[in-house]
């Protein structure tokens, strides 16, 4: 490990607070939160009694402090909303679920603080910042900016191998052996896995395409929609990662079923595929096999490999977790199935909801289902009674499709991104504070001009 590793990670807040006194509010917010996510080494220091002090803490703190210290004032504007019940609970659930085990306060707190800095931090500055639409469309060109600057690492490293976090920390962030993949490397940059990668690089394409449509008189970094669509899925393609793909290509399809055809439809099926299959594997109605039989169908043998242990995961945590089944098993590994003989009979977890539901129970995978949902599901609602000038509230639709990328995403893959979280509270802010969207809404519902 090289001495830039504590550098980067505990002097990232002191960056975020010069971004805050150089740039607008708004813009110090993506700057930090992007930046911080694209180039902070992927390392924890251990803190006793506290949470893991690494990479989104760093993000998470320093934004925070530049907010409370350039635009305090801002705060005491938040009223807290129905739309943020789930952000709360999923927050207070390790409080919850410590005492339900007997584990203690000083358990509960201290992980109910690293939900807090996790996810509670970049919900609230999606909340403070962008609740209408010249904000939604500024994150939206956050998220594009962020996938071009990572246009150059991600082909770096495609040519040369994964190498640029040992390069500059000194160490391997996940095994390079899974990231051989297809006849050559696929990048992993400074995040904690490809997957991670490629799901950032789908995100960032499917706003980019997205984009086109909505403002193709403004593009990002004054290049060409055109070169602009091209570099991203250029290298998404050359990332090698199946979710990435497919990620990619349910985004596109749900915006252009909306923005073209008309139709909300796709979108609304896609928002509950996650909800659904959760259900539907927690209850049995959906057995193991009958995933692996479709699975079969579609993708090749060493995907469908790699998705067996997945549900294998699954099956053997559900088990688990109807032993507790409301507020789940908490931390310390209590959650992992074991056999008679006690060893464990999994590693490691892969998938979100399944990570959420053994440790926290149904209480905690529905209170982080709904995070991402109920904001799509608003926003949703209000874009059914626009009949024409859709374009004026592309940014709000942009976000909701991405939401819905991470639903499908989390069933099988756990890359919490604050970015992600950033837009479920933007999209929360827009619908209950952003009175210009209301506004917006009900202009073109009666048919104005664009």
């Amino acid at each position: 490990m090289t001495p830039l590793v504590p550098i980067a990670l505990f002097g990232w807040p002191i960056v975020s607070v010069v971004l805050f006194a150089l740039l607008p509010a708004r813009r110090a917010v993506i700057s930090c939160l992007v930046g911080g996510w694209l180039f902070l080494p992927m390392y924890q220091y251990d803190l006793p009694g506290l949470p893991d002090y690494g990479k989104v803490m760093a993000t998470s703190l320093g934004v925070l402090l530049g907010a409370v210290l350039f635009d305090g004032r801002r705060f005491l504007a938040l009223r807290f909303r129905l739309i943020d019940l789930p952000a709360a609970v999923w927050c207070l659930c390790p409080l919850a679920t410590s005492m339900s085990n007997d584990l203690g306060v000083y358990d509960g707190l201290s992980g109910s603080l690293g939900h807090l800095l996790t996810w509670g931090i970049p919900y609230l500055m999606g909340r403070l910042y962008f609740t209408d639409l010249p904000s939604l469309r500024e994150l939206a060109e956050g998220i594009i900016v962020g996938g071009l600057i990572y246009v150059p690492l991600c082909l770096w490293e495609i040519r040369m191998s994964p190498q640029l976090h040992r390069i500059l920390y000194g160490f391997q962030q996940h095994s390079f052996a899974q990231h051989l993949r297809f006849g050559g490397y696929r990048p992993k940059v400074f995040m904690q896995h490809g997957l991670a990668v490629a799901g950032w690089m789908a995100s960032a394409l499917v706003t980019a395409v997205g984009a086109w449509r909505c403002w193709p008189a403004r593009p990002v970094l004054r290049l060409p929609w055109a070169v602009t669509v091209l570099a991203l899925g250029t290298t998404l393609i050359l990332c090698r990662s199946g979710n990435g793909y497919i990620l990619a290509a349910l985004g596109v399809m749900a915006w252009f079923t909306w923005d073209v055809v008309r139709t909300r439809v796709p979108l609304v099926a896609l928002s509950l595929v996650a909800p659904v299959y959760m259900m539907a594997r927690f209850t049995g109605v959906l057995p193991g096999e009958h995933v692996m039989a479709v699975a079969a169908l579609i993708a090749p043998a060493e995907r469908v490999e790699s998705l067996a242990s997945r549900v294998q995961q699954e099956d053997l945590f559900m088990q688990r977790t109807k032993e507790r089944i409301w507020l789940g098993w908490g931390g310390w590994g209590r959650a992992f199935p074991v056999a008679q003989e006690g060893q464990r009979l999994v590693r490691a977890v892969d998938s979100l909801w399944v990570i959420a539901s053994s440790f926290y129970g149904i209480v905690g995978v529905s209170a982080v289902t709904l995070l991402f949902l109920v904001p799509v599901v608003a926003v949703v609602r209000r874009m059914s009674r626009v009949s024409q000038g859709r374009h004026i509230l592309g940014g709000a639709m942009l976000l909701a499709v991405l939401l819905v990328m991470v639903l499908i995403d989390n069933l099988f893959n756990a890359m919490v991104n604050p970015v992600n979280v950033v837009a479920a509270g933007a999209l929360s802010g827009a619908v209950v504070e952003g009175k210009p969207v209301g506004r917006a809404v009900a202009r073109l519902s009666e048919g104005a001009p664009e």
